[in-house]
């Protein structure tokens, strides 16, 4: 029985590409409506579009921690499953209910979701398939989620004229349909559990956040990490949020009877498919074993997204505008895979969940600070300035990397 059962699992890496496939699909179905949807539905301006965005890292905030350490102490594919799910019906919870006060619970119910799969998801994959092959795997999956996005964009696009509420409902449906197929055939081989008597003792769950915290405090490597996802905390909820708003109203639109929604779609689809070549490209290049080479390009993908984020603010027309904001969007999709693998390396396996858990805890601080920040200058000034902070948000990170590959040479890295 145990060998037939065997049998009907998936491998590890069969697991985490049907992950890439649905995950592009279905978040980018949902992602290609959101900012339309919010806009010219529930009618918000741009510091409710932060609000929203502020809403979803105050819950995924108290939430990170917490199931990091069950990611660590029960089940990693557990996690992920519960996660997957719990997204899906904060989706489905925005699709139904177009009113702002609705969409603020579904960012709640969403940010716990993402909780459960924040930290467990990678680690899960570095312990199924070791970390030598962990930044080139993860650019190929980051490939296959382009490749499924433009099938999502054009589903979205399909969907979206007819009803944006619907694509975000059956989005979520296809989430809730991933967490049972991964509850069926997703394996968990490289993860030892916790004992049954420790599992049941809140002291273990406790002890398991001290060491995490522990590791952290003695490292100064980490640290140097967590500063950097504060930063990525402070620019990013600006991005997420006003990217389109900043496209479709601070621009006038080519003179072509084209919806909005269809714009957005084709400006995605570009995006996507630039991101399948220059993601090969890139992968090819990297070398798992040489931390040195792994920073440097992560230090030359972040300076070029910082100068399209700079270019973003000042476009003077939408040609220019839809240009830049792809370029920026692509230049950050190529970075985090190469991020990714660095922070990986750091980490001792044990701790990878809660560790991670924490450094998406600091994310979520700066998007506290730096959304409601940048929503405010958006609309009281302009949606310019908003992306000028971003990009002053972000500028210090490759000072921070280079900090890093300072403390790689030296191996100075301990606190």
């Amino acid at each position: 029985m145990a060998q037939k059962q065997r049998k009907r699992k998936l491998t590890a890496l069969q697991s985490y590409y049907l992950i890439r496939i649905i995950h592009g699909l279905m978040f980018t179905l949902m992602a290609t409506v959101s900012a339309v949807y919010r806009v010219d539905v529930v009618n918000l301006n741009a510091l409710q579009l932060v609000l929203v965005g502020t809403t979803l890292e105050l819950a995924f905030f108290v939430a990170e921690v917490p199931t990091g350490v069950v990611a660590d102490v029960f089940s990693r594919k557990l996690s992920v499953i519960i996660g997957y799910f719990v997204v899906g019906l904060g989706f489905v919870v925005e699709g139904l209910f177009p009113v702002f006060a609705m969409v603020l619970v579904a960012q709640v119910v969403w940010g716990v979701g993402y909780t459960f799969i924040s930290g467990a998801e990678s680690a899960w994959l570095a312990d199924e398939i070791g970390e030598e092959t962990l930044a080139k795997t993860q650019i190929r999956g980051a490939q296959i989620t382009s490749g499924t996005a433009i099938l999502g964009i054009l589903l979205a696009m399909s969907i979206g004229s007819y009803n944006l509420g619907l694509a975000f409902v059956v989005s979520g449906l296809g989430f809730c349909l991933l967490a049972i197929l991964l509850h069926l055939f997703m394996p968990e081989e490289g993860f030892t559990q916790t004992s049954l008597e420790d599992r049941d003792n809140w002291t273990h769950l406790f002890s398991t956040f001290k060491e995490g915290l522990h590791f952290v405090r003695k490292n100064r490597m980490i640290q140097l990490i967590f500063w950097i996802e504060v930063c990525v905390g402070l620019a990013s909820e600006g991005i997420d949020r006003l990217q389109v708003a900043h496209l479709l109203e601070s621009f006038t639109l080519p003179a072509v009877n084209i919806d909005p929604i269809v714009w957005v779609s084709i400006l995605a689809i570009i995006l996507m498919t630039l991101n399948i070549i220059f993601g090969e490209i890139l992968r090819r290049q990297v070398d798992e074993s040489n931390v040195e080479q792994i920073l440097k390009l992560f230090r030359a993908v972040f300076i070029a997204f910082i100068v399209a984020v700079t270019l973003f603010a000042f476009s003077i027309d939408f040609k220019t505008g839809a240009i830049t904001m792809v370029m920026m969007q692509l230049f950050r999709r190529l970075a985090f895979p190469i991020y990714d693998a660095w922070v990986n390396k750091q980490i001792d396996s044990n701790l990878k969940a809660t560790v991670l858990s924490m450094w998406g805890q600091t994310n979520a601080i700066g998007q506290m600070i730096g959304g409601p920040f940048v929503g405010i200058m958006a609309t009281i000034v302009s949606y310019k300035l908003g992306f000028v902070v971003v990009a002053l948000f972000l500028l210090p990170i490759p000072f921070l990397i280079s900090l890093g590959l300072r403390w790689h040479k030296t191996g100075d890295a301990r606190a």
